[in-house]
């Protein structure tokens, strides 16, 4: 095996583990839009059926964090979240196609399948 010019990793040499990880995470971010914290209410539903409940604590372009006691769930998986606006005494009910891309101790990260001009 052939192993190329490393020098781009020499920085990660002198770190502590945990200047290592944030060096790394911003590496690895790749957000299109910035987030925005929110507090909604949303359901969770997996095949058409509601399997759980949740806040969006933040959102963004392409996705949002759901803090919820849900898990049964796979990365990659297709899920649907609804969300139920109430403006000005018009409810409005909005169901978003999302894939699971995190899954954390407190909750769900979502990628939306496609991007809405209006959200």
């Amino acid at each position: 095996m052939e192993f190329k010019d490393l020098t781009c990793f020499k920085p990660l040499l002198s770190m502590c583990v945990a200047e290592c990880l944030e060096f790394m995470k911003n590496l690895m971010e790749h957000r299109f839009s910035d987030r925005v914290a929110a507090n909604v209410c949303v359901t969770i539903y997996q095949l058409g059926l509601p399997v759980g409940r949740g806040f969006i604590k933040n959102i963004s372009r392409s996705g949002f964090y759901i803090e919820t006691d849900f898990k049964n769930a796979n990365l990659f998986q297709s899920l649907e979240v609804e969300v139920i606006f109430d403006r000005f005494g018009v409810v409005e009910r909005c169901v978003y196609d999302a894939r699971l891309v995190r899954i954390s101790s407190s909750g769900l990260g979502l990628e939306l399948k496609s991007m809405c001009a209006d959200f």
